[in-house]
């Protein structure tokens, strides 16, 4: 048996946890960890038998541990109780300790509200309080999490993009690669929506590689299954798409489930689309139906992207991804050095006539350097 602190078993990724979970010593952060594997795994049968051993230890404090627990339960099954709610917010602030835990999982209850604003603000207060415990893993796992509440509230989501890899950076130190896979996930959302379908493919491969060593069987690492599929579709692969959701196919989340049956819609070419529940699905797939439904009343099937995904523009697009760049690094990565430099500097021209014409104010030029056009929100969440 080994003594693990609770700030540290609270920022495991699910690999971690079904490593470690038996070999915990303190019984409480034991019965917890269990707790946290069940709900990644949406073992629901487990999480009730957890909560069940919770409730017979009879202290206050095995009580406020089963409380967040029932709203785990509650947050898996996609129905949150409002009482729920407010008995959790009443001991918020009863233990330190908790308190981290506490308003990350009420960021989780707020998202499946669809309550955005109150989401961020649960998740921005969880990472403070669990930075002060130490559990820095888990406190960018929330900031992440506050960074996608907010770009939900908003349509230009291309303009996250650099967010989302300084994310990346700050995760890998910290070793939490599950906010690794997930932030490659949404940069490949992002490059999909914008049609390019190069970059999109690989910060999903990329993403499916991630959670599929650390978080195996989590709805993370099937939702990159799932988006990984819809991408092989736009790309007219629907033997790849296929393969994609047949290993999601044993996923026991009513979310992806659901985002299955609308890749078989749009795969299929069936207009039973538009009797896919919305309340089923999370965020970003609530956006596909919808973008699916207006095509569909339209007489189209699949959304008309604009294409992006020639080798050199998704190519191009990854180099600007992580910031801006001046036109003579740009050259000598997409062209090499031995043109000339009239020669690769036309090149480059036209490269971006062809992406500011397919979409229009992707990428401006801004002291003396191109970069994706943003309003970044970093320093909002890279301080806290």
């Amino acid at each position: 048996m080994k003594n693990y602190a609770f700030s540290e078993i609270i920022g495991w990724s699910l690999a971690e946890l079904i490593e470690n979970q038996d070999q915990i010593e303190e019984l409480w952060i034991r019965l917890y960890a269990k707790t946290l594997c069940a709900y990644l795994k949406s073992d629901l049968k487990s999480l009730k038998e957890n909560i069940e051993e919770m409730k017979s230890y009879k202290t206050d404090f095995f009580s406020d541990l089963d409380l967040i627990s029932e709203l785990r339960l509650e947050i898996r099954n996609r129905k949150v109780n409002e009482n729920t709610l407010q008995r959790v917010l009443l001991i918020s602030n009863k233990n330190k300790l908790l308190t981290g835990e506490i308003f990350f999982i009420l960021g989780l209850a707020y998202e499946i509200l669809n309550n955005e604003e109150k989401c961020k603000s649960a998740y921005l207060q969880a990472a403070e309080h669990l930075e002060k415990i130490g559990s820095n893993r888990k406190a960018v796992k929330a900031l992440f999490n506050a960074l996608a509440a907010e770009t939900r509230m908003h349509k230009d989501n291309k303009k996250y993009l650099p967010d989302y890899s300084q994310f990346i950076r700050r995760a890998k130190a910290l070793k939490n690669y599950s906010v690794v896979g997930i932030a490659y996930l949404n940069i490949s959302r992002e490059y999909q929506k914008i049609g390019a379908l190069t970059a999109a493919l690989k910060y999903a491969t990329l993403a499916i590689g991630y959670l599929n060593k650390y978080d195996y069987g989590s709805l993370d690492y099937y939702s990159a299954l799932t988006h990984r599929a819809h991408v092989w579709i736009d790309l007219g692969r629907h033997t790849d798409a296929k393969m994609d959701m047949e290993l999601a196919q044993i996923a026991d989340f009513v979310e992806i489930k659901s985002a299955l049956l609308v890749l078989d819609s749009i795969l299929n070419g069936q207009k039973n689309i538009l009797q896919i529940s919305m309340n089923l699905l999370f965020p970003g797939w609530r956006e596909r139906l919808l973008e699916c439904k207006t095509y569909i009343n339209k007489n189209f099937l699949q959304p008309m992207r604009p294409s992006l995904s020639g080798a050199l523009e998704g190519k191009l697009l990854s180099l600007l991804h992580s910031g801006p760049r001046d036109k003579f690094f740009l050259m000598d990565e997409l062209y090499g050095k031995n043109l000339s430099i009239e020669t690769r500097e036309n090149r480059l021209k036209n490269l971006l006539n062809r992406i500011r014409t397919k979409s229009p104010g992707l990428i401006r030029f801004w002291s003396g350097k191109y970069e994706i056009d943003v309003s970044s929100k970093v320093q909002k969440y890279s301080q806290q």
